[in-house]
């Protein structure tokens, strides 16, 4: 019986993960923080903004919530999102889809986490 989990395991439990990606055109490598569910569900509605045409994009919001130093500390505020806004498209999505393939977001991230 000690298989089942209880609340205070899921709860406590350190699901959150970090991964590294290289970013050689930045000159060197941040690590990607997987989304929460709160995170989650607010990437879930940006997607949905932009479907409907609301807003041109939401790539430097997903880098903006997910891109950490070494120490998994977030780089960007909000407040930063202007001028990430304005950084290489390639390069925002690259974060894009590392994320996506992190956090099952699209069908693509969920065909690429499974070959792997």
């Amino acid at each position: 019986m000690s298989d089942f989990l209880t609340v205070g395991k899921i709860l406590d439990s350190g699901d959150i993960s970090y991964e590294p990606l290289e970013i050689p055109e930045w000159g060197g490598k941040v690590l990607l923080k997987s989304l929460s569910g709160e995170e989650r569900d607010r990437v879930e509605s940006l997607a949905r903004r932009f479907s409907a045409g609301e807003i041109p994009g939401y790539s430097a919001e997903i880098a903006a919530m997910t891109v950490c130093d070494g120490n998994k500390k977030l780089l960007f505020a909000d407040a930063d999102l202007p001028r990430l806004r304005k950084k290489s498209g390639a390069i925002l999505r690259k974060i894009f889809d590392a994320v996506d393939r992190q956090n099952l977001l699209t069908p693509n991230g969920i065909q690429d986490a499974a070959k792997n």
